[in-house]
């Protein structure tokens, strides 16, 4: 996605189409400076910001749902989410465990910062990408591990829970000034952009902005 980062894993069977968003308060239409060079793409957001788009339309600008599932026969546009449908239970799970059993076989190294357990980073990041606040304990305990990418994920978890992870807030900006890690900094200082951020995490995040063009997480 040239200078914009997204992570999602996606499988089909042919019929079904199961798609993860492991960053689902990423809009699937982040500005891209290459892409808003063309007419269609501003156009687009002009129609945007006007009101004049459908739901379906302007949901390329909107944050994305953790799970999507597409019957690609009745829905060919992939238009229609079934992800919550119970008569698409089975479906969802087949997908979801097929997805699964891939990512563990080709040892999947797209959760940034690279790294291992690969299986254990895999359950975090599904935890984050959830946005449900009863995971806050669990995230605010991983923001003490030793591995950067669990800390990573753990901040991104926060990050996507928003006012729910306040109680978080004091751990965050503590890391977003002090965590080793660039990859860690970066989104620990992520929910303090625009925000009246603190003195300590503007600096923090200035002070990282070298590693921030090479840190692709959050």
């Amino acid at each position: 996605m040239d200078e914009s980062y997204d992570t999602v894993r996606t499988v089909t069977d042919g019929r079904y189409r199961y798609i993860r968003n492991y960053m689902p308060h990423r809009a699937a239409g982040m500005h891209e400076a290459y892409a808003w060079n063309l007419k269609s793409y501003q156009d687009w957001e002009r129609q945007l910001l006007a009101g004049k788009l459908t739901p379906a339309q302007a949901a390329f600008f909107q944050p994305k749902l953790y799970e999507q599932l597409f019957d690609l026969h009745a829905d060919p546009d992939q238009v229609v989410n079934s992800a919550a449908d119970p008569a698409m239970a089975g479906h969802l799970r087949r997908l979801r465990q097929a997805l699964d059993r891939h990512m563990l076989a080709i040892n999947d190294n797209g959760f940034i910062p690279e790294g291992s357990p690969l299986r254990r980073i895999m359950a975090l990041a599904e935890t984050a990408a959830k946005g449900d606040s009863r995971n806050l304990p669990r995230l605010r305990g991983s923001l003490a591990d030793p591995n950067e990418v669990v800390r990573c994920w753990a901040a991104i978890g926060l990050l996507i829970l928003g006012p729910a992870a306040a109680p978080a807030a004091a751990q965050l900006a503590g890391m977003a000034s002090s965590d080793p890690s660039p990859q860690v900094r970066v989104p620990a200082a992520r929910p303090w952009c625009g925000s009246g951020a603190s003195t300590r995490v503007r600096r923090c995040w200035r002070s990282s902005r070298p590693s921030c063009r090479r840190s692709r997480c959050g």
